[in-house]
């Protein structure tokens, strides 16, 4: 799986250089850091909107990661201390 992982990706990257397509332009479409874009592009899968908005621009299905989106994690704990009062507690979300 991780061979499949690797070759895809460097598949990928071939066509991207290619077509001279690099992170720092596709990091505004996707509204993340370059860095993101590249190690979003190295996963298995990406989140669904970031696959419509990379086979939007052009980019071939088959050499990009799956389409899909991960259950999000816990809500943050919010801290139930004395000197927060009922108001800031409900502008914070509590």
């Amino acid at each position: 799986m991780a061979t499949d992982i690797h070759s895809r990706f460097f598949e990928l990257r071939q066509w991207m250089v290619e077509h001279e397509v690099t992170y720092r332009f596709l990091a505004p479409h996707l509204d993340i850091s370059e860095a993101c874009v590249q190690k979003m592009l190295r996963n298995s899968t990406i989140p669904t909107r970031h696959h419509r908005v990379l086979v939007s621009l052009g980019f071939p299905v088959d050499l990009l990661p799956k389409g899909k989106d991960r259950k999000p994690g816990p809500r943050p704990k919010i801290p139930n201390l004395p000197a927060l009062c009922q108001q800031e507690r409900r502008a914070i979300g509590a």
